[in-house]
């Protein structure tokens, strides 16, 4: 089924589309879809592989499979949601539903199921569309860049022994009980505790390295306008 839309005057809330849809065979795979064509489509001769703008409604089949779909068309191709648009197990049934989707003009959206926020969010962020500025691929890192901002002390070496000093010695204050048998306890010993003397593992200190801000911490290439963006 399909119509022509007649051209609406602006208004000032965002477009929004509502449909409702009921499906007799839902433990079977089935869709219900509905599509911003295009203007000067030939309607006649409409078709499912006819390009569209958007494309909107639930993808159902069996227990598996159930999500809505809301689909882009971008300069000739169709943009899917990076995540599904999961439905509950409990809305799949073979009552009436009411979908719905609504874009604002700042660039966000949300899809309703019977009222029922089940996605929002932002257009760049949850669809593959080009990202409104891109790093520039003429600004390079200069050779003598250094990205470290914190720097190893040189002068800070690790004192001969370190690592011989155990974490847990014997309790100097233990003694052995009055009862013990060596022969049926086996060899007395004293339980550990831990060494005093234990510093951890050993790690250089480290400065914040005196090189200019200019020439320091991680590089980041400047952002220009994506051309492509619209």
């Amino acid at each position: 089924m399909h119509a022509q839309l007649v051209s609406l005057p602006s208004v000032s809330s965002p477009p929004k589309c509502h449909f409702r849809i009921e499906n007799h065979q839902y433990a079977f795979c089935g869709g219900g879809y509905i599509k911003l064509l295009p203007d000067g489509l030939d309607q006649s001769k409409f078709g499912g592989d006819d390009e569209y703008h958007i494309m909107f409604g639930p993808d159902l089949c069996g227990y598996d499979v159930s999500h809505v779909h809301l689909i882009f068309n971008h300069k000739g191709k169709n943009l899917l949601k990076t995540e599904k648009i999961a439905l509950e197990y409990a809305d799949k049934n073979e009552f009436t539903h009411m979908y719905t989707a609504v874009i604002h003009p700042d660039g966000t959206y949300e899809v309703f199921f019977d009222l029922e926020s089940k996605a929002k969010g932002k257009l760049v962020e949850d669809w593959d569309f080009p990202k409104p500025t891109i790093d520039d691929p003429e600004d390079k890192k200069p050779e003598d860049w250094v990205d470290e901002t914190l720097i190893d002390d040189p002068e800070d070496k690790k004192p001969e022994g370190y690592d011989d000093i155990p974490s847990q010695i014997p309790d100097p204050d233990a003694t052995k009980p009055e009862d013990w048998d060596d022969e049926d306890d086996g060899e007395w010993e004293a339980p550990l505790i831990d060494n005093p003397e234990f510093k951890a593992r050993w790690s250089t200190s480290s400065f914040f390295n005196p090189r200019p801000p200019s020439l320091s911490a991680r590089f980041h290439p400047w952002r220009q306008w994506h051309h492509h963006y619209l």
